[in-house]
């Protein structure tokens, strides 16, 4: 296993070890505000979302176009998304087609937005209906898990046709899911028959999913150190999903197999529990770097596979399992409780903290409880700490398992701005500039997608719930006033920390590594005009009012840290000149 994150103390102390960086480039400037029509025109014909969100942002701002030439431009888009939509649906692309429906529905729902679209317009087809004809079509296609799991959320947008739901309680009975079947169960319980009934009731032993559990390994040839060759393992564990084949594991066991980075050779394996001989080669499917989670699949019938939804909800003291192989002691089984929910861990989402016995060689491992219900995937513990591990909750797990059945890495959807989760909710404080141009960079959030968020979590959770390509509305207060910004969801980089450094100016780097922000006073000096409590900044004793000089900036890939030196004349210390030194993750948990 690895950590994922580390104390401040230790990224300074990394950071310092390395070079100063170059000067980041400055942000790129705004792309709508200076459009011109032709490109305006273009847009509405090349993504006609795209098209919808920069008339609308204009609209709502300052713009060389006059407000004809925009309301024409947002009925050239509005068309052109519903002619997309129509095509998408009729071509049985369900996926595609839920993304339009949902931005057509969020604006048909606002009056300000609702004239643009054609006279007339109607969806036809809800988000359930859509939810539901994608299930069917991710069966026909074989991959059952995802059908069973994107039916589940059809279930959750309404879906009640009592064939269909008689039709997948079946197919739940036959993939031998009994949270499926007890889900859809509590919808309808005469969509079950009497054998899947007392089936689904019924409890399975902690040695049928012991079995179920494999080892992984990744042979990375030799590693030559100080002239003396070593074998180079990697070793992990990782658990059925499905009948096919399919194990659910942690990204950073198999990484060197799709990293492009990564130079050298490897080769990956399982092991089925008991068999100590036997490596069966096996392929990387899917994978997702941020929640660190990746679909492998072998060529074999499962001994067992596991049953899950990623409904429950795990509170601290519920009993837990974990499953792995501990530095290769295949089928080990540990027990304890859950020591913690809603650990910002990860850049998005939330862990779960367990006391349960964990070592290197358990990430990947399932994380049960008593019935055999998916608590998580057990991913990291903090090196040199005793008792202190994780998991990727479950129902974050189960969020994104279809998109790794499609193969290739998984791109997550966002706005493209750091929050600070303060006692009144969350707030924007900075705008990144690989996101939307409409995103606000300032502002208290009140609604994303129609729904309120208070935490980042929320945010995070009601984003993932939609695709890259969505059209939302974004409701913020700023000035006493409550605006609405239309943006449209476009693909989360790895690590918008890393892209920001690498992109924006330094300064407007400290609002969201260190919670403060800055004017500027001459070349290179600011002054301090706000610090958020409890950030970096804040514990670094810098206040308001307080001028400073960025003296440099570092970057550590390797440990993932910035560095950044400050020449700074306190104002609570009587102005007192000194340097100082603050250090953050590259890895902010804070995007959205």
């Amino acid at each position: 296993m690895r950590a994922r994150s580390l104390p401040a103390a230790a990224l300074l102390a990394a950071a310092l070890s390395v070079g100063c960086a170059s000067d980041p480039a400055p942000a790129p400037a705004p792309r709508y505000e200076s459009l011109k029509l032709e490109a305006l025109e273009r847009l509405a014909t090349e993504d006609p979302a795209e098209g919808m969100e920069a008339a609308l942002h204009l609209r709502a701002g300052s713009s060389i176009l006059s407000a004809d030439q925009l309301e024409d431009s947002l009925r050239r888009s509005a068309a052109a998304l519903v002619r997309r939509y129509e095509a998408s649906l009729a071509a049985g692309d369900f996926s595609a087609a839920r993304a339009d429906a949902r931005s057509l529905r969020f604006l048909s729902e606002d009056p300000r937005t609702a004239s643009a679209l054609p006279a007339g317009f109607s969806l036809g087809v809800s988000d359930a209906e859509l939810t539901f004809r994608m299930a069917e079509r991710l069966w026909g296609e074989g991959r059952e898990t995802s059908g069973l799991l994107v039916f589940l959320e059809a279930l959750d947008a309404g879906y009640r046709d009592p064939a269909s739901l008689r039709t997948f309680a079946e197919r739940a009975h036959a993939l031998g899911n009994r949270q499926a079947l007890k889900s859809i169960e509590t919808v309808d319980p005469s969509a079950l028959t009497g054998e899947a009934r007392t089936w689904s009731s019924g409890t399975v032993s902690m040695a049928e999913m012991r079995r179920g559990t494999v080892t992984i390994w990744v042979n990375r040839g030799i590693r030559i150190a100080q002239g003396i060759g070593t074998p180079d393992r990697g070793i992990g564990s990782g658990f059925f999903v499905d009948r096919r084949g399919h194990l659910l594991t942690n990204y950073h066991v198999i990484s060197s197999e799709v990293d492009p980075e990564y130079e050298g050779y490897s080769r990956l394996y399982i092991r089925l529990p008991g068999q100590t001989t036997d490596r069966i080669p096996a392929k990387v499917i899917g994978w997702d770097r941020v929640l660190d989670l990746a679909l492998i699949k072998v060529d074999l019938e499962p001994p067992y596979v596991f049953s899950f939804t990623g409904r429950r909800e795990f509170v601290p003291g519920d009993r837990i399992y974990a499953i792995g192989s501990p530095v290769g002691l295949d089928n080990t089984l540990t027990a304890g409780i859950v020591s913690a929910v809603g650990r910002r861990f990860l850049p998005l989402g939330e862990v779960i903290q367990v006391d349960a016995a964990v070592n290197p060689g358990n990430s990947g491992g399932p994380l049960l409880d008593a019935e055999g219900e998916l608590a998580g995937v057990v991913f990291a513990g903090l090196p040199r700490y005793q008792g202190l591990n994780f998991a990727v909750p479950a129902h974050w797990a189960v969020r994104v398992l279809p998109d790794l059945y499609r193969g290739g890495e998984i791109r997550h959807p966002w706005l493209g701005i750091a929050a600070y989760e303060g006692r009144e909710g969350l707030a924007a404080i900075y705008r990144h500039p690989d996101g939307s141009p409409a995103a606000p960079a300032a502002g208290e959030l009140v609604r994303i997608a129609g729904k309120a968020c208070k935490t980042l979590s929320e945010a995070q959770a009601i984003l993932l719930s939609y695709d890259p390509g969505t059209l939302v509305p974004v409701d913020y207060r700023e000035g006493g006033e409550v605006r609405r910004s239309w943006i449209l969801l476009r693909p989360r980089p790895f690590s918008p920390g890393e892209t920001a450094v690498r992109r924006d100016l330094r300064e407007r780097l400290l609002a969201p590594f260190f919670g403060m922000a800055v004017t500027a006073t001459g070349k290179n000096s600011f002054v301090v005009e706000r610090v958020l409590p409890g950030t970096i900044a804040d514990e670094a004793g810098l206040s308001e009012r307080d001028p400073l000089v960025i003296k440099d900036i570092v970057v550590s890939k390797e440990d993932r840290a910035l560095l950044m030196s400050l020449y700074v004349k306190k104002r609570k210390a009587g102005f007192l000149e000194s340097i100082i030194q603050i250090a953050a993750t590259l890895d902010l948990d804070s995007f959205l």
